[in-house]
């Protein structure tokens, strides 16, 4: 259990975590073969064109992470 620090509470670090982290986890990579390597197996891989122009990924909290 996360004791009070000034003021601030689990149940605060709760509620900020569930707003402000991501449940998504975002790379960037430079091939297509370095995708192929690395990424674990049923992984959605977006184009960074798509990536860029769809409002779903144009949140603070994407832009952020």
């Amino acid at each position: 259990m996360v004791q009070s620090l000034k003021g601030i509470n689990e149940e605060i670090l709760r509620t900020w975590e569930e707003k402000v982290v991501p449940s998504e986890d975002l790379f960037y990579f430079v091939s297509q073969e370095q995708v192929m390597e690395l990424i674990p197996e049923h992984t959605l891989v977006i184009p960074q064109d798509e990536f860029a122009n769809h409002n779903s990924y144009q949140t603070i909290d994407m832009i952020n992470s």
